[in-house]
């Protein structure tokens, strides 16, 4: 089964909001059009709409995902649920945690003749989740072996601690559009309880909201709100992950512009600094110097602190990449939380010199003595 949606580009992004309030009452693993229609998820025939995607999961909680833009969705399908058997090979009883390591608390004891179900596993295979008395546990993979011929290493990847699975895989790619100035995107939307899903082949768990946005033949993610895993690199609100390297210091930590955060059906978790037009950041809180570089691309920047300088507010950028003055931005309103640090010293051009004494000044020769 293959489904192909195009999203409709919308030059202002106000339509995200209204849709999500349309789609609020959506029922679990369907879609949902800006005028109300509900679609199956294995039926999505429509073609220029942004969709309101809701994911169910077998707690009965929802992942909400908003596709718009010049994403095309390309197959939902659901996961087969895959267990092996295994037991306990140490031949004494060994205990069990709450998560994929010995930082974990224990919750419990694997029987030396037990046997259980693993129905995940961490990134690299060193530790199993089980399921024992219904309640999922861990177990280091070096203390049990599987009953039959069962590879460990084909059990989904678990993306939190809380061994959340992901119930369902779907692909976004690029697809062509009549407004190719606009941008594309997702955006993932987990109220309450964490959800996971594997997106492009890439496991992800959300636990508040994660946006998915591509560029240049790159997929990055961004987080907005709550935490977020994405193939197992954790994900904080104004923090990216991309899929290839990004070799500009100022893309690397880049968000997208205000006018799409604002759209948003959430209010982030970041401080984002932006304008309507490239950003000029400067090595020091200094509009006299010539900035070292201006972001290609009308962007928004995450701000860690800032700082006064003759009454006038300076942003610092994320990873210090450099300063921005705030009289030349917009804001996200959780810039009113960031914290105040003390500027930079300043420095004068050229080499620092230390300042020259001059010896016995306001002093008469009468009034001096050279002790020798």
């Amino acid at each position: 089964m293959t489904t192909s949606v195009q999203a409709q580009c919308a030059s202002d992004y106000t339509q995200l909001a209204a849709l999500t309030r349309t789609c609020a009452a959506a029922s679990p693993d369907s879609a949902c059009t800006l005028d109300g229609q509900i679609l199956s998820l294995d039926d999505i025939a429509q073609t220029d709409e942004s969709l309101f995607i809701r994911f169910g999961s077998a707690d009965n909680d929802v992942l909400d995902m908003i596709v718009f833009g010049r994403f095309r969705l390309t197959g939902s399908a659901l996961i087969e649920s895959l267990k092996i058997d295994v037991r306990n090979r140490t031949g004494y009883n060994v205990n069990l945690r709450s998560g994929p390591g010995t930082n974990f608390d224990e919750v419990g004891v694997l029987r030396f003749d037990a046997v259980y179900p693993a129905d995940g596993r961490n990134d690299d295979g060193t530790w199993l989740r089980i399921t024992r008395n219904e309640q999922p546990a861990w177990i280091s993979a070096d203390l049990v072996a599987s009953v039959d011929t069962g590879n460990i290493m084909d059990l989904p990847v678990v993306s939190s601690a809380q061994g959340v699975l992901p119930r369902r895989r779907i692909t976004l790619t690029e697809g062509r559009s009549n407004c190719s100035d606009e941008l594309a995107g997702a955006l993932l939307m987990a109220d309450g309880a964490a959800q996971s899903i594997v997106l492009n082949d890439i496991p992800i768990t959300v636990e508040g909201a994660l946006l998915v946005l591509p560029r240049d033949d790159n997929l990055i993610f961004y987080g907005m709100t709550g935490t977020a895993s994405v193939g197992g690199e954790t994900v904080s609100p104004g923090t990216t992950i991309a899929m290839l390297p990004i070799d500009d210091p100022i893309m690397a930590i880049a968000f997208p512009p205000l006018n799409l955060i604002a759209a948003l059906p959430i209010d982030p978790d970041v401080c984002l600094v932006g304008s309507d037009i490239p950003l000029r950041i400067y090595a020091r809180p200094d509009t006299d110097l010539v900035a070292k570089s201006v972001s290609g691309d009308v962007v928004s920047l995450p701000i860690s602190n800032y700082a006064m300088i003759g009454g006038e507010r300076w942003w610092l950028a994320a990873e210090h990449v450099g300063w921005i003055a705030a009289d030349t931005t917009e804001t996200t309103d959780a810039c009113m939380n960031v914290s105040e640090i003390d500027p930079p010293a300043l420095e004068t051009a050229g080499t620092s010199q230390p300042p020259t004494t001059v010896p016995f000044a306001g002093l008469s020769p009468e009034e001096v003595v050279i002790d020798y």
